[in-house]
């Protein structure tokens, strides 16, 4: 009970305020005597206590009160005695304190001093101890209000009011009825009043009563908006000056409004560069307290970047230090660039940039100020100022702290040791690398903190990677929520990650790539929270998933069977359990095509994949036609992330008919049915983000194909094909692709290798702007025969033009050639073509609509280039 009470005297003492407003009346000096306490349990401190807190209180109030060395003695007093002990005092305090239970009450005597006027007593009780501090102040304020001669207020009236009710004026001032007069008070609350913005003037006015000061509040309303107008701008669209405007009919006039929709025009304008813009406004009374606003805009001229300077700059030049940032200078391409436009985010940013900038190259004390922006006219002009500071070079390079790894391990993930000067880029990634490395562990929740001593006379730095592994983590769940129509299996089976597993990161980035990967889910959020101990982890995978059926029916023109229509059916995620069934059927101007294809890939719940194919194509070439009809089996496993092995096994009965004179020799002797009975292996590597317009990632693939011998047939050879292909990410959403591919093909003895199956350049799908024929060995007659080898190689600029809608443009170098037997291959004499076009992932499938230009074409062959169009196809 005592602890407790010594802790209410403690919150008693903490809670009076020690500083107070002016007050009305002259200062009174009071004197306060300590109280008698009576309670159950002892209370020693409590009665200089309860004295101490009513004087600071009355100070507060206003009065000079001081604290009596000694209580007065008890029973009755007369007024002289109280004065003896109070010597110089205008008056003299006293009280008690009485405790039962949790309730309190409080007694005190006021004694004036001088003049004749007689003592007067107070009484406030109250229940726990922590309520003791408020009562003494209101006890205090009482006090004060006599002694000083405090005015109170007497009521509050508002006049001039029109559309505001009086209670809403009332609710925002502080001079209340009952309360003390204050005129600074009163003062703050015409501030307030006025602040509410509905307002033309407000005035108060207070008049003397018997019961205290009367308070009245006049207002002038200000008139309510009519109608809202915008003149004098051409630049902007009307929808989003309206949009900005958040004024309208029966809004109240108001000064503060009216220049925060002024500001959002201009931000507008500053968006587009017209930084010299200006806005002005007419207020046009009319009838009934109604008024109309026009908005008055001067555009000016559009202002540009002009210049971007560098102070202080000497390691690096400013031209160097402009390719760091993303605020360019006006250029002669910014039409297209949009370079010499001022964006705010982006010149802040720049300075970040800038900073990084200087330390990764070792300035680790660089500072870089806010840019300075100057605008005359139509020019702009961006100034950076640049303390570069001392260059430093790395020094020691340790691991320390909870190592799970012997120390020669976990310096091998550390770059930093091997740069000639300090960089924060590389100690960045050397923090996440090894983090991986705990994290894979299970060490979800490690931390490595780069500790790093600058040693200014030597102009080093030392850095130790301090790591704390925290506690072994594993998964106690994984949910997957908002799949309606994919089996739950289908989703956790990309997931290398396990319930009762621990945790791994590069394990968790990896299941979600996968699941992007299959294209079935427009959305993937992920979300981890504390298990039921702290060494688990609950994982959740929410999906949303996206339509993967498609039924499409329409028609084109291809540039390699001219007019065609197509009717396909395709179910990427059959029945929810990851299978694939497409239908689809094309006829065109030169080719005909019926497919039917399934695929199973996680063949009875493990690693191998299981398809087939059964077709039909009849294709009408220059010289002959050919009517195939056949099927494929086909087998893939899964080696490991990314890597694939896979076998198929197809039997193809080709009938060669219509056979013209120009026929290569080949060919005429094919003239009937060819059976074709062949096995492929190939082994491949796909890491692409995505299999349509990929940003990132590489794929390599090399196969065998074998045809007669022991599997039978007419036709017999092998084939050796190797390909590959590798996506770069490069400045903001532009991506580079390199992709090369070669092959050689030889006959087998039983058979014959006939000339549809030896290789073949020219088209969208190898060197644009030729055709098959330009490109084709020829026999002694002149018919194109293809090659038994070929060697080709591509180079893409990519860019989202409409990045929601799939719409891609590229720029492209093409280069390649194939050879007939014998010849061999001279890449210093490659076939070459250039251009441009565009991909877009439409409703209907992959489209691609390319133009190539030859450079440098074979006689017969013009340089003018040709349209390549394509459908459902991508390499």
């Amino acid at each position: 009970m005592k602890m407790k009470n010594t802790v209410c005297l403690m919150l008693f003492l903490a809670a009076i305020p020690w500083a107070g407003p002016a007050f009305a009346g002259e200062a009174q000096q009071v004197t306060v005597f300590p109280f008698s306490v009576y309670a159950a349990e002892p209370m020693p401190e409590l009665p200089a206590t309860i004295a101490e807190n009513l004087r600071r209180s009355l100070e507060k109030e206003g009065a000079q009160a001081v604290m009596a060395e000694s209580p007065l003695p008890a029973g009755p007093l007369s007024a002289e005695a109280v004065a003896a002990a109070a010597p110089n005092a205008d008056y003299a305090v006293w009280g008690s304190f009485s405790k039962m239970g949790d309730r309190y009450s409080l007694d005190v005597t006021i004694q004036p001093l001088s003049g004749s006027e007689p003592p007067w007593s107070l009484y406030a009780e109250g229940r726990g101890m922590e309520t003791l501090s408020g009562k003494v102040a209101g006890l205090a304020a009482s006090i004060a209000a006599r002694v000083l001669g405090i005015r109170r207020v007497a009521r509050v009236t508002v006049a001039g009011n029109k559309r505001i009710e009086a209670d809403a004026i009332l609710k925002v001032m502080k001079t209340k009825a009952g309360e003390t007069y204050s005129e600074s008070a009163l003062s703050e609350d015409v501030n307030r009043v006025f602040a509410m913005g509905y307002f033309e003037d407000v005035k108060v006015e207070t008049e003397d009563s018997p019961d205290g000061v009367a308070v009245t509040v006049t207002v002038v309303t200000r008139p309510s908006v009519r109608r809202v107008t915008v003149t004098g701008y051409r630049v902007l669209d009307r929808e989003d000056v309206e949009g900005a405007l958040d004024i309208s009919r029966g809004s109240i006039l108001n000064q503060t409004r009216i220049e925060e929709n002024i500001a959002k025009i201009l931000a507008l304008y500053r968006g587009k560069n017209y930084l010299n813009a200006e806005i002005t406004y007419k207020v046009i009374p009319v009838d009934n307290d109604e008024a109309d606003l026009e908005f008055v805009v001067n555009e000016g001229e559009k202002a540009y970047i002009r210049t971007i300077n560098f102070v202080g700059n000497k390691a690096f030049s400013a031209r160097k230090l402009r390719g760091v940032i993303k605020t360019k200078e006006k250029g002669l391409l910014s039409f297209i660039t949009s370079s010499g436009t001022l964006d705010p985010e982006d010149l802040r940013q720049d300075v970040a940039r800038l900073t990084a900038f200087y330390r990764n190259n070792g300035y680790v004390t660089a500072k870089v100020s806010e840019p300075e922006q100057k605008t005359e006219g139509s020019n702009i002009t961006i100034t950076f100022k640049v303390d570069e500071g001392e260059q430093y070079r790395v020094g020691t390079v340790d691991v320390a702290g909870d190592l799970i790894f012997p120390k020669p391990v976990l310096m091998k993930k550390v770059k930093i040791g091997k740069e000639k000067v300090y960089n924060a880029e590389v100690v960045r990634a050397d923090i996440l690398a090894l983090s991986d490395m705990y994290s894979d562990e299970g060490y979800a929740y490690a931390d490595l903190v780069p500790v790093t001593d600058i040693d200014a006379e030597k102009r080093v730095v030392n850095i130790t990677y301090t790591v704390t592994k925290g506690a072994q983590v594993t998964f106690e769940e994984i949910n997957i929520h908002g799949n309606t129509k994919t089996r739950d299996y289908v989703i956790r089976r990309e997931l290398p990650i396990k319930e009762q597993g621990l945790y791994s990161g590069t394990a968790l980035k990896t299941g979600l790539a996968n699941l992007a990967r299959l294209d079935y889910f427009g959305d993937l959020k992920v979300d981890t929270r504390k298990g039921s101990s702290d060494d688990k982890l609950i994982l959740d995978i929410t999906v949303e998933e996206k339509s993967t059926d498609s039924f499409s029916f329409g028609g084109g023109y291809s540039s390699s069977d001219n007019a065609f229509v197509m009717a396909s059916l395709g179910f990427r995620n059959f029945f929810g359990r990851g299978q694939t069934l497409n239908l689809q059927a094309r006829i065109g101007g030169s080719s005909s095509v019926y497919d039917i294809s399934f695929t199973e890939p996680y063949h009875f719940g493990t690693k191998l994949s299981f398809g087939t194919d059964l077709y039909r194509w009849e294709k009408d070439y220059d010289t002959y036609d050919k009517l195939s009809n056949g099927g494929r089996l086909r087998l893939g496993y899964k080696l490991a992330e990314h890597l694939r092995i896979f076998w198929s096994y197809s039997y193809e009965k080709a009938d060669i008919r219509n056979v013209t004179d120009l026929a290569a020799e080949a060919i005429r002797q094919m003239l009937g049915e060819n059976a074709e009975s062949s096995m492929s292996v190939s082994l491949m590597y796909d890491s692409r983000n995505r299999f349509f317009n990929p940003t990132s990632g590489n794929y390599e693939r090399f196969t065998v194909d074998y045809s007669g011998g022991f599997l039978g047939g007419d036709i017999a050879y092998t084939k050796y094909t190797a390909e590959a292909g590798v996506y770069v990410p490069l400045l903001g959403d532009l991506t580079g692709f390199l992709h090369a591919e070669g092959g050689y093909v030889r006959q087998n003895s039983g058979g014959i290798l006939p000339i549809y199956d030896r290789f073949y350049l020219g088209g969208i799908n190898s060197i644009r702007g030729y055709t098959w024929e330009d490109l084709s060995p020829k026999d002694s007659t002149g018919a194109d025969i293809g090659g038994d080898k070929y060697i080709q190689g591509n180079v893409e600029l990519l860019y989202p033009v409409i990045k929601k809608a799939g719409l891609v443009g590229l720029l492209f170098y093409d280069t390649g050639d194939v050879y007939d037997n014998g010849v061999n291959i001279d890449l210093g004499n490659l076939q070459q073509s250039w251009g441009f076009g565009i991909r877009w992932y439409s409703p209907m499938g992959p489209i691609r609509l390319e133009r190539g230009f030859p450079i440098n074409p074979p006689d017969g062959v013009s340089s003018g280039g040709r349209w390549e169009f394509t459908m459902g196809t991508a390499f």
